[in-house]
């Protein structure tokens, strides 16, 4: 499931705000959405949790066949961007 209107999963943003620790606010500056969806979107995680989860193995599963985990991927390219208050 995609946010309504935008191209991103609610397993992006259940991934980042669990996984990640990203707040909320952090998540919405990062990808151009308000707070209400973002938290419309962890309310549908948490209604199809396991659903979800078991889509992120499946896709963790894929990528570690292919090569490097996106979460890998995504810290290293967070280590090189400054800080957006700059």
């Amino acid at each position: 499931p995609y946010i309504v209107g935008t191209g991103v999963k609610v397993a992006n943003i259940a991934t980042y705000a669990l996984m990640h620790n990203w707040s909320v606010e952090k998540i919405a500056d990062e990808l151009e959405l308000t707070p209400a969806q973002i938290h419309a979107a962890l309310a549908y995680y948490y209604d199809h949790q396991a659903e979800i989860d078991a889509a992120i193995k499946a896709g963790d599963e894929l990528v570690e066949q292919i090569g490097t985990p996106f979460s890998e991927l995504r810290r290293r390219i967070e280590a090189r961007m400054p800080p957006k208050n700059e």
